[in-house]
């Protein structure tokens, strides 16, 4: 008798041993997930700060008098390579000289037109800050 009483003591010592042992198991698991559900909470509420400030600078750019276009260049002078910029402006006066070699009176421009249009061409430019304040005559 005295041998079945210490061994239902040891296996109950035993099993609340088990038993603390798995709630501190859980307790640490619990605090992990925790730290971790708020960092992934925090960088969600981060990113969606950065999304709605941009989205608030996109309305203000939106609502200037500026045309896209001088946002485009603002940037590719800015931010844009040389040899980005070298290739846009060399495109541009590319497609200028292109319009003006092709005029005739087939082209449907009047003969009027064509002098006024020849006589008005577009201002020259070098370099993309050029060609912006060439877009602004």
């Amino acid at each position: 008798d005295g041998y079945t009483q210490a061994s239902s003591r040891e296996e109950r010592e035993r099993l609340e041993r088990l038993e603390s042992e798995g709630q501190s198991i859980h307790d640490n698991y619990m605090a992990h997930a925790q730290a971790i559900h708020y960092q992934r909470k925090y960088q969600f509420i981060q990113s969606t700060l950065a999304w709605e400030e941009f989205n608030k600078e996109l309305a203000i750019s939106n609502g200037s008098q500026r045309h896209w276009y001088e946002d485009a260049l603002g940037w590719l002078s800015v931010y844009g390579k040389e040899r980005q910029q070298r290739e846009m402006c060399e495109a541009v006066a590319d497609e200028l000289r292109s319009y003006y070699d092709n005029m005739s009176s087939a082209s449907g421009v009047s003969e009027l037109d064509q002098v006024l249009i020849r006589r008005g061409r577009f201002p020259g430019f070098n370099d993309i800050n050029g060609f912006n304040v060439a877009l602004q005559m």
